[in-house]
């Protein structure tokens, strides 16, 4: 099933952990932000912390939440591969380097 994304859709960026005196796993919310925001703290900020980037999960208001590292890596490479980044930071215009 594909899926529709909008990058500046709000959603919710968690940090599942399992608690050393509890079994059960917790979503711990970190911030409400944009998706493409959400998708670079995921893969930039928490390149140090592979756990943490395993466990982060995006909730969307408008759909299913994103659970997998892949997924995130995907949407990330949508909205900040290199010619897209580009793009949003307004560094090409009409297909020539400003």
């Amino acid at each position: 099933m594909t899926h529709v994304y909008a990058a500046d859709e709000m959603v919710d960026l968690l940090a599942v952990r399992r608690p050393f005196d509890d079994p059960e796993l917790v979503a711990v919310r970190v911030d409400t932000m944009p998706l493409d925001q959400a998708t670079a703290t995921v893969v930039e900020t928490w390149a140090g912390d592979e756990f943490r980037q395993m466990n982060a999960v995006i909730r969307r208001r408008s759909g299913p939440s994103i659970r997998s590292f892949e997924e995130i890596k995907r949407l990330y490479q949508l909205n900040f591969g290199s010619v897209g980044h580009l793009l949003k930071l307004g560094l090409i215009s009409f297909g020539l380097f400003l």
